[in-house]
């Protein structure tokens, strides 16, 4: 089965298909293979191997790469490779041999990328546990201790507690201004925030 016909099945079984040649590779020309990428909505991506931790002479090789893929999230993460290195070293005889094999970095992007499902499965479910040291300050319960409410609910075996709350709309300008009650009552509010140290006024940077 050739390239094309493995790809054209992997697409129709709803998987993704990518490949790559050095960016400047004649065999981008062929017909054949222009003739899948705008039909199959392929991402060409391009950068360079050192981006990767392609090597050469123990320096960083550029190694120019050109990726085609129908993966839109593979063609994202290739495109956010930019090389920041002053100097590099160009791959030739045994460097351009060894160059073949992806390096570390290049694997763990593409396959973290193509099966995240399945590279995230090591992430370990962090345990749960009922914290009774708490550095803020506890929330005052009527009727009970002075001791923080989740484990007052605890305590008593409660899984949940009714609070009532307010909903308002947002005013417009034009239904408060010319309303001193209602900057009166701005400024209640501001004042109440300030007195219990919301924040320091003094520090606010405007």
């Amino acid at each position: 089965m050739s390239v094309h016909q493995s790809c054209r099945c992997c697409l129709e079984q709803g998987g993704n298909a990518s490949f790559e040649w050095p960016r400047y590779c004649t065999r981008w020309s062929l017909g054949p293979l222009l003739h899948c990428i705008v039909p199959w909505n392929l991402h060409s991506r391009t950068f360079d191997g050192r981006t990767v931790g392609v090597t050469a002479k123990n320096m960083p090789a550029r190694k120019p790469w050109r990726f085609v893929t129908s993966s839109a999230r593979l063609a994202g993460r290739l495109s956010k490779l930019k090389c920041d290195h002053p100097k590099h070293d160009h791959v030739q005889g045994k460097w351009a041999r060894l160059s073949a094999y992806y390096p570390r970095p290049l694997c763990v992007l593409m396959l973290d990328s193509l099966f995240p499902h399945v590279v995230n499965q090591h992430v370990p479910c962090l345990p749960f546990e009922l914290q009774k040291i708490h550095s803020h300050r506890p929330k005052a319960v009527s009727g009970f201790p002075r001791m923080p409410l989740e484990e007052v609910m605890y305590e008593v075996g409660c899984k949940e507690v009714a609070v009532g709350v307010f909903v308002h709309p947002v005013l417009d300008r034009k239904e408060w201004k010319g309303r001193p009650e209602v900057q009166d009552a701005i400024d209640a509010e501001k004042n109440r925030l300030l007195q219990e140290g919301t924040w320091l006024e003094s520090e606010i940077i405007s």
